[in-house]
């Protein structure tokens, strides 16, 4: 696993993302947004659009590239704030 993760004092890792965030998804049916969380969105590809029913599948392989690109700019950010301080 390439994704960016931090040690604990265990020595485990530890994701710096929160899962329980939700995150903006958009209907290809009837255009709107809602919210559904990154965690939901892991254990169950397929969501229905609360508006229109429409099921909208989620990719796997994309929402991993995603949370693992956005693993690695926490971690570059973690690492530029704390030689400021």
């Amino acid at each position: 696993d390439c994704s960016e993760s931090s040690k604990s004092a265990m020595g485990e890792e530890v994701n710096m993302l929160d899962h329980s965030v939700k995150i903006s998804i958009f209907c290809p049916k009837c255009q709107e947004k809602f919210k559904e969380s990154i965690a939901r969105l892991e254990t169950d590809p397929v969501i229905p659009c609360p508006f229109c029913g429409v099921s909208i599948h989620v990719k796997a392989e994309d929402l991993r590239r995603g949370l693992e690109e956005v693993e690695r700019l926490l971690a570059d950010f973690k690492r530029k704030i704390s030689g400021m301080f």
